[in-house]
This record gives C-alpha cells, structure tokens and sequence, in this order.
C-alpha cells in the first residue's frame, strides 16, 4: 500500500536540501576545482548534505531515505552540462542568452 505521507516527508527533505546543495557544489567544485574526482566531489556533498539534513531536516525520513533521490536530481542536474560537480572534466560553457531590450 502507498505510504502518501512517507512520500510527501521524503518529497520535503529533497526540496529542503536543494538551496544547500546548490551553495555546497558551488563551494566544492571552486575549492576543488572542475578537474577533481567526481566521486570525491560526490561524496562531499553528500557529507554536507547529511549534516545539515541530520540538524535542520524532517526527523520522519532518514537521510539514507533521501539521498537516493537527492542524488538523482544533482545526476540530472549535471546531465543538462550547466554544473561540473558530479562531472569528472569542465563542462562546455552555457550558450549566453542575449538581453532583452
């Protein structure tokens, strides 16, 4: 039988943990640099995330019950070549967007 609010818990803690995340592969990939081991940066972020989940996150879900799905979102993040965190190599350069007038 569907758990609805186990899955709503774990649906909070991945969209909990993106805006720290985002500031911790920001941090990771300019303090280790786009050559570094993807699965070194990999595995800093989720210590990262693990720490802050285990002092701010939903007491309902354990953060192992997350980290699959956080981890899928930085896969499909890193898959769009917008973020060289999980990238072994520096991804192309995004196509600039002119301005608008």
């Amino acid at each position: 039988m569907f758990n609805f609010s186990a899955a709503v818990s774990t649906v909070e803690g991945v969209a909990g943990l993106i805006p720290a995340g985002i500031s911790l592969i920001n941090s990771i990939e300019t303090s280790l640099g786009p050559n570094a081991p993807a699965d070194t940066k990999l595995n800093l972020v989720k210590a990262g995330l693990n720490s802050v989940y285990t002092q701010f996150g939903n007491a309902e879900v354990a953060f192992e019950s997350v980290w699959p799905h956080v981890s899928a979102v930085i896969a499909a993040y890193q898959a769009t070549g917008l973020a060289g965190v999980v990238a072994a190599t520096t991804p192309a350069p995004a196509t600039p967007v002119p301005a608008a007038a």
